[in-house]
């Protein structure tokens, strides 16, 4: 078995992989605090037992991380603890599809994991709407080739950013309210109403855009919010995959292994 971890500003999220690519298990944990080589070990042997699994299990680690200061506790735990070297995602790895952007080295390790993901899906040209810490729409063209996006500030980000800019509102939850009215009668309401349908209407004038170059598109959302938000976009958006990431590294992991072999 082996362990495919995506790092995110905010979250970690990560799966339990068999060797056949079917997967076990999945957990996540917050990264606003760097965790250190021993925490992770503690985080891990956690995760994996409620699977009745230990680290003496598991045959590798792929990682996509777009915090370069967890990078290195999580080699040290990979190195001593589950005794092997991590492959952390790159342009350059095997198995990556083909990047026709102007900086390949620029591209995220998630968005290459995305795009991965959707070409081993089979149904292209494709799309990935990453809700998370920032939005990332990510474009693979009917060939299978990576085409860029769009990177916009996330849902969560441009509330605290909101609020933190002005000096009488104050955040607000969404959970239990399902869909705000589009007309709030109150400051609270009038307040998930701009962020709330401000960002449909973000996803869905991209959305638009895009479909004007690329017809039959696939669309699928992913992420921390993407199921909260993909809701109001059901018209637009085909489904909502929350383990498309680890997916992506799914193969991607599968590829460096063939590799080898």
């Amino acid at each position: 078995m082996f362990l495919a971890i995506d790092v995110g500003n905010s979250d970690g999220h990560c799966g339990l992989f068999r060797e056949d690519g079917a997967l076990v298990k999945t957990w996540r944990w917050s990264v606003r605090k760097a965790c250190q080589k021993d925490e992770y070990s503690v985080m891990m042997t956690g995760f994996l037992s409620t699977v009745g699994c230990g680290l003496g299990d598991i045959e590798g680690v792929i990682i996509a991380s777009v915090v370069p200061s967890v990078e290195r506790p999580l080699s040290d735990f990979c190195r001593d603890d589950v005794g092997c070297l991590p492959c952390y995602v790159s342009y350059k790895m095997a198995g990556v599809p083909v990047l026709a952007v102007d900086h390949p080295s620029m591209v995220g390790a998630d968005r290459l994991a995305n795009a991965k993901a959707l070409v081993e899906a089979g149904r292209l040209p494709a799309l990935a709407i990453d809700c998370g810490t920032a939005t990332t729409f990510d474009v693979v063209d009917g060939e299978g080739h990576y085409r860029g996006g769009a990177i916009a500030p996330g849902f969560g980000v441009s509330m605290h950013a909101l609020v933190g800019s002005t000096a009488l509102l104050s955040p607000v939850s969404f959970e239990g309210c399902g869909m705000p009215p589009v007309v709030g009668r109150n400051t609270e309401d009038a307040l998930r109403s701009g962020l709330y349908w401000g960002y449909i209407g973000l996803i869905e004038g991209i959305l638009r855009r895009v479909r004007q170059h690329y017809s039959d598109l696939l669309v699928v959302g992913c992420g921390g919010y993407g199921d909260f938000l993909t809701h109001a976009c059901s018209g637009l958006i085909e489904r909502y995959d929350a383990h498309l990431t680890l997916r992506g590294l799914c193969h991607l992991y599968k590829a460096q292994t063939d590799t080898k072999t």
